[in-house]
């Protein structure tokens, strides 16, 4: 990618960022807050992985950054985690389901793009690109799940408590370091369980059956509490956080159709598979199924108001034909 390219892609993220602080400040200023502390959330998560791990490392094309991590990558995991939990409130799982919720619509983010974004060569794993899943190791997909569940699953916890404003700050200011101390647990878990899969060491890029296995039991637990509670979907849809997944979506999308179509365009060394397009494809339209419930809401919502008004007038009209009212 051209520099020019690098800087379009920071400008676009703030510009989506910035709908996303409008569309916090609306719903209030918890939601500003756990948007501002996400977006805290996901640079020391890039800072911990980069320094303690180092398995991979951003380009360093990137205009605006951090020591080793673009600014624009915090402000994406503000978006992203923040845009996750608007999906489960918007279902309305409940409360003990809705982190495993979360952390499944993190997870269709990384498994649409992040195998695209390598071969822009956005960010290089210090793996082969012929391992793991086309490149990505599989114990990067197992974090994501922990990076969302770990801030949800506390954040969701502060919200309903009835703390003093101090305490309460304090609360969500901390989000960050309790949320990455969730992540290194998670970390562990990964590691014990390939330990314990392939005494003579897990495959290099990692072990996807350890990933599949755990996104199947996270799976399990959100379709068991839909199961049993239904689906408690809310009025109107948040269009931003669902502008900001889609946008991310056909982002990545484009210019792995560019890539596939106009070889002279890739990188030394870097193939495009076309079926990572069609997984993405997939997964855009899975996020747009899951959306189908919230419009079955909103139809029955407003059928509940139009029909009585439209009863009232049938009841009213011989009233006023005998001048009555």
């Amino acid at each position: 990618m051209p520099d020019l390219a690098y800087l379009v892609l920071e400008f676009a993220t703030i510009v989506l960022f910035g709908l996303t602080v409008w569309h916090a400040r609306q719903r209030g200023n918890g939601a500003l807050l756990e948007l501002g502390v996400a977006g805290v959330y996901g640079i020391l998560l890039e800072w911990g992985n980069i320094l303690i791990f180092r398995t991979y490392h951003y380009a360093p094309h990137f205009w605006l950054a951090i020591g080793p991590v673009p600014v624009v990558i915090g402000l994406c995991w503000g978006m992203i985690i923040y845009g996750a939990m608007a999906y489960s409130d918007q279902l309305g799982l409940p409360q003990w389901a809705a982190p495993f919720g979360d952390a499944i619509w993190a997870i269709m983010l990384d498994l649409a793009f992040d195998a695209i974004a390598i071969r822009l060569q956005l960010w290089t794993w210090s793996n082969p690109l012929g391992t793991g899943y086309f490149g990505v190791p599989a114990d990067n997909f197992f974090a994501w799940l922990f990076v969302a569940f770990a801030f949800s699953a506390y954040v969701r916890w502060v919200r309903p408590r009835q703390s003093p404003r101090a305490l309460r700050l304090s609360l969500y200011l901390s989000a960050p370091l309790w949320s990455f101390g969730g992540l290194l647990l998670g970390i562990l878990l990964y590691n014990v369980l390939a330990a314990l899969a392939y005494p003579a060491g897990a495959p290099l890029g990692g072990s996807m059956p350890i990933f599949v296995a755990m996104l199947a039991i996270f799976a399990a637990v959100v379709g068991g509490a839909i199961w049993r509670g239904g689906i408690r979907a809310q009025h109107g849809i948040d269009v931003i956080p669902v502008l900001t997944r889609w946008a991310m979506h056909g982002y990545f999308i484009g210019w792995a159709v560019l890539l596939l179509w106009f070889p002279a365009l890739r990188l030394p060394g870097m193939d495009m598979p076309a079926f990572l397009i069609w997984v993405a494809i997939a997964l855009l339209l899975l996020e747009g199924l899951l959306l189908v419930p919230v419009l079955q809401r909103n139809v029955a919502f407003r059928r509940q108001l139009v029909v009585p008004r439209a009863q009232a007038k049938v009841q009213e009209t011989p009233q006023r034909r005998h001048g009555l009212v």
